[in-house]
């Protein structure tokens, strides 16, 4: 079931997202990474493609996926801790619905095409 967040760009202006908890590509978002839904927000337009970063389970580095980041808040956060602590990981053959820490591999900013 899709979620409806909150995403701000680049620019400080809100948007609202749809996102899956998982997509068939292994990219999670964590409401760690995104502001509660403001409901006069417009949705994110198909020319922003939102800013993530790719991070492996620090308990398995096997395990690596993508998680899209919302807020620059948390953007500056993950990358000066150099980690997401936290998010959960549902269905990566791991028990439950546990809170797993993560390490940040790499980060890509906002991309807008014109």
């Amino acid at each position: 079931m899709a979620k409806k967040l909150s995403y701000i760009d680049d620019r400080n202006i809100a948007y609202t997202v749809d996102l899956e908890n998982e997509d068939s590509r292994g990219s999670i978002s964590g409401n760690a990474l995104f502001g509660n839904k403001i409901n006069s927000a417009p949705n994110l337009p198909a020319t922003i493609k939102m800013r993530y970063v790719n991070a492996f389970l620090k308990s398995n580095p096997s395990i690596k996926r993508r998680f899209y980041v919302g807020n620059l808040t948390a953007r500056n956060s993950a990358i000066v801790g150099g980690e997401l602590l936290g998010l959960p990981l549902p269905s990566a053959g791991l028990p439950g619905n546990a809170l797993r820490a993560w390490g940040i591999s790499s980060y890509r900013g906002e991309l807008r095409q014109f």
